[in-house]
């Protein structure tokens, strides 16, 4: 499936635990310290020291963090798994 990519992806951990492609979606994708804290399983820590993509950490000032947009890209992320089945 072509998929539209995006100039970069800031994510939460889900998409790792899923192990969603997220290189298929943009070169670069952005994640915060805690979010790598969360994840507990030892498959999900093996793929992230084998990503095809470089996973670059920031951590964010508050002025930037927006609750509606996380949500937002949850929904989207899981309205696109459903859509590709």
């Amino acid at each position: 499936m072509n998929k539209s990519r995006v100039s970069c992806l800031v994510v939460d951990s889900g998409p790792f635990i899923k192990g969603v492609a997220l290189q298929d979606w943009s070169k670069t994708v952005y994640t915060i310290r805690d979010v790598i804290s969360e994840i507990k399983d030892s498959e999900t820590r093996q793929r992230l020291q084998i990503l095809p993509y470089e996973l670059i950490l920031r951590e964010p000032s508050q002025e930037y963090i927006k609750h509606e947009d996380t949500l937002f890209y949850s929904w989207f992320l899981h309205w696109k798994e459903a859509t590709e089945e």
